[in-house]
């Protein structure tokens, strides 16, 4: 069995390490900032 390359390489460990952490940080940052803003009734209310 001939062994399959890509083209474009392999990726490193701190690259992906550096994507899934930053990853992880802004979607943890972006539930905390959406659970505060639906605490305040008038974020969702607006009249």
């Amino acid at each position: 069995m001939a062994e399959v390359t890509s083209t474009a390489g392999t990726a490193t460990f701190l690259p992906m390490a550096i994507a899934y952490g930053s990853l992880i940080l802004l979607a943890g940052l972006s539930l905390y900032f959406c659970s505060k803003m639906f605490e305040k009734e008038n974020a969702v209310f607006r009249s």
